[in-house]
């Protein structure tokens, strides 16, 4: 499976246009440099746009072995670097793959963002942290 990852991958890993070649920005041109995505771009994408995609497939025409693919796919990806993550570390929380990364940023936003920390276990246990270091 992580073979397969990775073929997938490089499929996003092709060279820039001619364009992009001469220019960082629009309209300001540059010096001539091959440009072509990198390898954290093409795995952003793969745990962004081509997971969900495959594991919606799985679930849609009832492929189970489509939505295990998935998973297995996020728990072979390195955990994302982001705002939201860097958060969560701050609190303690840290994650391991993109699995573990999806899962936080789904929690930020169907908890933390509708301030439903009671109903979070990591929630209850982070207020109940914030309590205690307070006494």
């Amino acid at each position: 499976e992580e073979e397969k990852a990775e073929k997938v991958k490089q499929l996003f890993q092709f060279p820039a246009s001619t364009y992009w070649n001469q220019h960082f920005v629009f309209d300001r041109e540059s010096a001539y440099t091959e440009k072509k995505l990198g390898s954290a771009a093409a795995e952003s994408i793969l745990i962004n746009a081509v997971v969900p995609f495959l594991f919606h497939f799985g679930k849609s025409k009832g492929k189970e072995q489509a939505c295990s693919r998935a998973i297995q796919w996020l728990e072979n990806c390195l955990p994302e670097n982001n705002t939201i993550i860097r958060n969560w570390q701050k609190e303690g929380v840290l994650a391991t793959s993109a699995y573990d990364t999806q899962a936080l940023i789904e929690l930020k936003n169907e908890f933390c963002l509708k301030k439903n920390c009671l109903n979070c276990v990591i929630g209850v246990k982070l207020l109940q942290q914030k309590q205690n270091d307070s006494r």
